[in-house]
């Protein structure tokens, strides 16, 4: 028995009606904020069906984290590979314009939203980091993971342009995994230790 594939023509209709959601819900966001606003004025404006949303999308809840999604893993990356300051400068800088333009995203509820989204993204990397290490963590992995990603957005949120923020948001991010998993001396977060 084979399985049935979507064809290239659902495919497409499937992300035209899941952007014209994001799109709609972003619009929504922006000009009322995110408490303002419901599922069914989602879907008027999308005009698709109620059911056809929960399709795609649980709610708004599963909206924004797909909004987020992109810059998340973004800051997600610095954990576990080498990043530099000139391979975050652009989401640094994406983040300060979308700051004077979005604020909401940078406000709660959205704020708390995207740190509990961050945290889950970030925590799989802080466990394999301190498996890898054999680290003593100060605390549970899942509060360093939040409290890595509220510190990660508290830092986008308020400074400006330029590459030497990029630095400062790498270096923070490493000195607090650093100090709260106990690593030694010289030890790296974006790998495992070299045999």
């Amino acid at each position: 028995m084979t399985k049935h594939m979507p064809s290239k023509k659902t495919d497409r209709r499937t992300q035209r009606t899941r952007q014209a959601l994001i799109s709609t819900f972003v619009k929504l966001l922006l000009e009322k904020g995110y408490e303002n606003f419901t599922v069914g004025d989602i879907a008027d404006q999308a005009n698709v069906g109620r059911s056809t949303l929960y399709a795609h999308y649980s709610g708004k809840n599963d909206l924004i984290k797909d909004c987020i999604g992109r810059p998340s893993a973004g800051l997600a990356s610095i954990v576990g590979r080498d990043a530099s300051p000139a391979t975050i400068a652009p989401l640094m800088n994406h983040f300060a314009e979308q700051r004077e333009l979005n604020g909401v995203f940078f406000k709660d509820p959205v704020r708390q939203i995207w740190i509990r989204n961050l945290a889950g993204l970030l925590e799989p990397k802080v466990v394999r980091l301190a498996r890898e290490w054999q680290a003593r963590p100060v605390l549970s992995t899942k509060l360093i993971s939040k409290l890595l990603a509220e510190m990660q957005i508290m830092l986008i949120a308020t400074v400006p342009k330029s590459e030497a923020n990029s630095e400062a948001l790498i270096a923070s991010s490493h000195a607090l995994l650093t100090a709260l998993l106990r690593l030694p001396a010289g030890a790296s977060t974006s790998g495992p230790p070299i045999s």
